[in-house]
């Protein structure tokens, strides 16, 4: 299904967004995970915040910055 520049099919809804951020470009040049290269950038702050708010009623620590620190095997959610 494509959406590109039309926004979400209707009846789905939109639980946030991530903004354009040059430092994921930056990352992919130099072969590193945006979070490793530059753990303040406005994409891995925007991703931290909608986890946030959608773990917000849940018991469970879904931050970005949490799952990082678990390496390669994540928990199933």
């Amino acid at each position: 299904m494509e959406t590109r520049g039309k926004g979400p099919p209707e009846g789905v809804a939109v639980a946030g967004t991530v903004p354009y951020d040059e430092r994921l470009l930056d990352a992919e040049r130099a072969a590193s995970a945006l979070l490793d290269f530059d753990p303040h950038a406005p994409a891995v702050t925007a991703i931290d915040e909608l986890a946030r708010e959608l773990q917000v009623g849940n018991d469970f620590d879904l931050t970005i910055r949490h799952l990082a620190h678990l390496g390669p095997a994540r928990p199933k959610l």
